[in-house]
């Protein structure tokens, strides 16, 4: 709580801090000066790194109710006994209340289930039968391409989507479009350029 900008007219987003709509209650300088007397008191077990879980998809996902990019979340479900299970769950969620915007509706994904619908997709032929068509020239490195996708783990798979998807929507209808990056296959380490004579 006494970490939250709000508190002195700010909002936070991601890893920026942005001025906010609402007024400050308390002037940056105290803000301050109550970070450093905290940040001196805390002890060297620190917590803000304690999963080192990677989200191939962070900041490419839009908010179907507000537009904004979705933010990622971890957390863990309760068992019947009240302890906390000890699988980490992720997620892609919707955080437009920040900044004193008005709240769009709770989103939530799972983050797995997303990546892996994703990584699916790509996986399919027609996915990249699409591709050759809009560049016939490089048919035969998209085909190689597809043919060592398929054969890539999960984990490289995520590593690989991370950098060739620069963003997903959602349809109204429940569907998904996915915008690659120009010419996207350039960036897998998979592709090499074709040799000229």
């Amino acid at each position: 709580m006494l970490r939250n900008p709000v508190y002195m007219g700010m909002f936070q987003d991601g890893r920026s801090i942005r001025p906010g709509s609402h007024e400050a209650i308390i002037h940056p300088a105290t803000f301050a000066e109550v970070q450093q007397k905290m940040d001196a008191r805390r002890t060297k077990r620190t917590y803000s790194k304690r999963y080192n879980i990677e989200f191939p998809l962070r900041g490419k996902i839009v908010c179907p109710g507000c537009g904004r990019k979705l933010t990622t979340d971890t957390g863990h479900r309760k068992l019947g006994d009240g302890r906390l299970c000890s699988a980490v769950y992720r997620y892609y969620r919707c955080r437009s209340t920040a900044g004193g915007k008005p709240p769009c509706r709770e989103i939530r994904y799972s983050a797995y289930e997303l990546e892996q619908c994703l990584c699916d997709r790509i996986g399919e032929s027609k996915f990249w039968r699409r591709f050759i068509k809009y560049y016939p020239d490089k048919a035969k490195a998209l085909s190689e391409i597809h043919s060592a996708w398929i054969t890539l783990d999960l984990p490289m798979q995520f590593r690989y989507m991370a950098m060739i998807v620069e963003e997903v929507r959602f349809t109204p209808k429940g569907g998904m479009t996915v915008t690659f990056a120009p010419e996207f296959f350039k960036r897998l380490p998979i592709y090499e350029e074709p040799a000229t004579d």
